[in-house]
């Protein structure tokens, strides 16, 4: 049995972010990954958005928290993280969403985000080839911004490279032993460590980690098409990041020129599936190209299925656990993971080593959904 300070489980963005700053701390940790590969998981097939057009504060707080990481990571390791700050852009044709736009921005401009309440006309100039003649308005924040997930995972590691950190790839977890005095015994197939602090950074896999020390965390996994448009021609400008909130569709460049597009699968059950289902596409390029008429004649390369982790209240569940100390979540991020991770990494540790954070996120704590989280007869707590 080998032992660590702490055990991190998924090496995707936000597990990588964890361990980084439990080894600033001088937490010697041990990172399991289940793929052959850091960032293959979950990571590898988010868009890479990085927003602060949130309607509550704390997730505000954490991308505020987040974007100096992302704006500095190039420099630092040299991994090409192509950081770019785009903008986003919400949109609808609804009046009466138009007003919780403008509830949304007010309270945002009270913690410094520069949004704006944009009218047609104004949609308009920032995103000439929109249709806007059926449109409300909109949202827009020029500091929004994207960067490479696979960028963003290699100057994690790297990083790790220079500090006392231990990444092992193709090791799945199978077992966790919550052992009385706060010790936790985890396995691989050809490892075991023993640990007083467990991180569970696992995305699509967070419920499974849960059942193995004997809770119900209440995260679902959901898929979501994405489909690669080629490049436009028309598009020879800066394009933000665009969301139509009527239809869920959205357009977001890829640093190799083509587009990201899908959104119009919201509504899908859960369920864990990765094949693409083409018979889908249809009700997406109606709302493309009702929106952007200039699609109509870009060609789809291809198109993948990420797998996103959601909590019943489209929040992350971050912190330690009340039914079993020494356990710190990570998970449930409902699609904000890739951008909030920087920041997670840091409260967690902080949380974990120090006993205290910088910033205040008890509202994300899993205790808010201990009511529905049962016991396994015969876990050791």
């Amino acid at each position: 049995m080998e032992t660590a300070d702490a055990v991190v489980i998924g090496a995707g963005v936000v597990g990588l972010s964890i361990a980084r700053h439990l080894s600033m701390k001088g937490i010697r940790t041990v990172v399991l990954e289940r793929e052959l590969s850091a960032g293959w998981g979950e990571t590898s097939r988010c868009t890479g958005g990085i927003r602060h057009q949130f309607t509550s504060p704390v997730n505000i707080r954490l991308t505020q928290m987040s974007l100096p990481f992302f704006s500095h990571l190039e420099e630092e390791t040299g991994a090409a993280v192509e950081f770019e700050q785009s903008g986003y852009l919400f949109l609808t044709a609804k009046a009466s969403k138009l007003e919780e736009f403008r509830a949304n921005v007010e309270m945002q401009r009270a913690l410094d985000v520069p949004s704006e309440l944009v009218h047609p006309g104004r949609v308009g100039d920032i995103f000439p080839s929109l249709r806007t003649d059926d449109l409300a308005g909109g949202t827009f924040c020029p500091v929004d911004a994207q960067a490479s997930p696979d960028g963003v995972v290699q100057g994690l590691v790297r990083l790790l490279g220079r500090v006392e950190t231990v990444l092992l790839t193709d090791e799945p977890v199978s077992s966790i032993s919550p052992l009385r005095g706060g010790t936790f015994v985890v396995r691989t197939r050809r490892h075991g460590f023993s640990t007083p602090l467990l991180f569970s950074a696992a995305g699509p896999w967070s419920a499974e980690v849960g059942r193995m020390v004997g809770i119900d965390l209440p995260v679902t996994v959901h898929p979501r098409q994405v489909f690669l448009v080629d490049s436009i021609p028309s598009l020879d400008y800066p394009v933000p990041l665009t969301v139509d909130l009527d239809t869920g569709w959205y357009l977001h460049r890829s640093h190799g020129g083509r587009f990201y597009t899908g959104g119009t699968d919201k509504e899908c059950l859960p369920q864990w599936n990765t094949a693409v289902d083409w018979a889908k596409l249809g009700v997406l390029i109606e709302a493309a190209t009702a929106r952007l008429p200039a699609i109509e004649r870009a060609g789809i390369s291809h198109g993948y299925v990420g797998l996103r982790s959601m909590s019943p209240d489209y929040n992350a569940i971050l912190g330690e656990h009340p039914q079993v100390p020494g356990l710190f979540w990570a998970g449930g991020f409902s699609g904000h993971g890739f951008m909030h991770a920087p920041a997670v990494g840091r409260l967690l540790a902080e949380m974990a080593v120090d006993g205290r954070t910088s910033l205040d996120i008890g509202s994300l704590s899993p205790a808010r959904f201990v009511s529905r989280l049962e016991a396994v007869e015969g876990c050791i707590f």
